[in-house]
Order: C-alpha cells, then sequence, then structure tokens
C-alpha cells in the first residue's frame, strides 16, 4: 500500500483500501465504522429499476470491493406512489455510504478538500443500463458525482452506443424546479485502455478558490467562484460533504435505458470494482 501522499494535500485524512478482516469469520468484509452498507429497509428503493441489497456488497482476498448488480430471479413491482423510470424492478444492487443510522451521522465529512477513487467501472459491452457511481452530498441540496460511467450494449438495444467515457457532474438540487448543473465529460484520459478495461482513478479538488477534476492523475478541468459561482453558493454547498458510492440500473429510459428482461444478454452481471477511496483535508 503506497502513503497516499499527493503534492499540495500532505497524506489522507482519511482512507479506505479495504483491507479490513472481520473478527467474526476471519474473511474480509466492509469496515462497518467506515461506511453504511444500505438494503431496502433503511434506504428505499431509489428511481431505478434495482432493489439495493447488502449482499451486493463484498470485499475479495485481494482488498477489492465489489458493488454487484444482477437479475432478480422475480421482478417486483414499485410500491405505490413511489416514482421511478419503470413499475417494475427487475435488479439487485449494492449502495454504501459514510452516513450512519445514529450517532453522529457522519463516518467523516468536509466541506473542503480532496476525493479520490480508484475503480474499474460495469461500463463495457453487455451492460446496458449500468451506471457506477462515486459522489458526494451535503445536507442541503448540493450534489457532486465525482464519476459517473454507463454501461451499453452493442448492436439493437435503444442507445447502444458506446459510451467509453465518464463524466462529473455538480447539481446545486437534484430534484424539482430551479435545478442546475455543470457537468464535464472525461474523455480520452491521455491513455488507450477504456474506463471498463482497467483500473482508473477519479479525484476532485474542491477549495474555496477553485475546483478541479483530476483522471489518472491528469487534470482534465477547472472551475473558480467566477467562472461556476453556484459551486461556492452557501445555500447549496455552505455545508460538509460525505461520500457515496453505488451501483444505479436503469435510472433512466431516456439517458443510458432500462434493461429489458427480454433480452437478458444486453445486461450481464454487473461488477463495480473499487481498490480504495482517500480523502483529504483542506489546510488553506
Amino acid at each position: 500500500m503506497d502513503d497516499g501522499v499527493v503534492s499540495g494535500w500532505g497524506a489522507p485524512a482519511w482512507r479506505d483500501e479495504f483491507d479490513y478482516v472481520d473478527s467474526a469469520t476471519g474473511q474480509p468484509a466492509i469496515d462497518p465504522a467506515k461506511w453504511n452498507v444500505r438494503d431496502r429497509s433503511d434506504l428505499g428503493l431509489l428511481q431505478d429499476v434495482a432493489v439495493p441489497t447488502r449482499e451486493q456488497v463484498s470485499v475479495d482476498e485481494n482488498g477489492i470491493a465489489h458493488l454487484k448488480g444482477e437479475w432478480l430471479d422475480t421482478p417486483i413491482s414499485r410500491p405505490a406512489g413511489q416514482a421511478g423510470a419503470s413499475p417494475t424492478l427487475t435488479h439487485k444492487t449494492g449502495y454504501m455510504d459514510q452516513r450512519s443510522l445514529g450517532g453522529d451521522d457522519m463516518s467523516y465529512s468536509q466541506q473542503y478538500g480532496r476525493w479520490e477513487i480508484r475503480a474499474k467501472t460495469p461500463t463495457g459491452p453487455k451492460t446496458y443500463g449500468s451506471l457506477a457511481a462515486f459522489w458526494l452530498r451535503n445536507s442541503q441540496s448540493g450534489e457532486i458525482d465525482i464519476m459517473e460511467a454507463w454501461g451499453y450494449n452493442d448492436g439493437p438495444a435503444p442507445g447502444g452506443q458506446r459510451i467509453d467515457t465518464a463524466t462529473t457532474t455538480v447539481h446545486t438540487q437534484t430534484s424539482g424546479s430551479g435545478n442546475e448543473k455543470y457537468a464535464w465529460t472525461h474523455t480520452e484520459f491521455a491513455n488507450d485502455t477504456a474506463p471498463w478495461q482497467d483500473f482508473h482513478t477519479y479525484a476532485f479538488e474542491f477549495t474555496p478558490t477553485y475546483a478541479a477534476i483530476i483522471v489518472d492523475d491528469k487534470e482534465v478541468a477547472r472551475a473558480t467562484p467566477a467562472t461556476h459561482p453556484n459551486l461556492w453558493n452557501k445555500d447549496y454547498f455552505g455545508s460538509p460533504l460525505h461520500v457515496r458510492l453505488n451501483l444505479h440500473v436503469g435510472p433512466s429510459a431516456q439517458y443510458w435505458g432500462l434493461p429489458d428482461p427480454n433480452h437478458k444478454d444486453w445486461t450481464q452481471p454487473l461488477d463495480y470494482q473499487v481498490d480504495y477511496v482517500r480523502i483529504w483535508s483542506y489546510q488553506g
């Protein structure tokens, strides 16, 4: 394991290399002091077609966390009154965040700093409807999607074009009227490896004077209060941010598609693999 030191930032203030071992089983596991692995019972069903299930999150013997999306044996109906892209839920999936269900609420949060993940996303062929995400939320309406990577399917599936990239999107709100957002696409990465073919690093630096997106150690975009003032608007981003990791499945018919039960081969089992998550504090 490297020391994680980054020029100008020093060593991480918080990190998870997924090396925790459950004392009861002697097996690798998600550290419960760092993450809350979500389930339908405490998270609901989101807006997509997948049910969050704790069993879909695991850690292997090499210290890689896996958030998996798989077809349900039997589809279930969306509860009455809950909005969503489809009335039928076809998948089970993984979701974890730094929120706790009691105590101080967050295992770690900060308003400014640097956040980084090293991950391999399930976005290659036959991943239609997949959306792997590494994102930040606060107690207000602000949301920073540091990395969202879409799946696709070669062939006849609607929206079946190749999407060998990922994006960063900043939302002032994620629902209701007045939603404003800024989006930057991570194109090329300055290498020849598509996101789904290997592990890549995705980082976001946020300070009172700038925000930057860094992919594979290369800065791909920069914003300032002059160019994107809402990112520094205290009404949206005036409180600490915490990390969320999840694998959406089919949350949108118009953007990345809904998995089709009549064409399960378009959406093979999905595996969002995370090597580490690291966070650096802002010292001013």
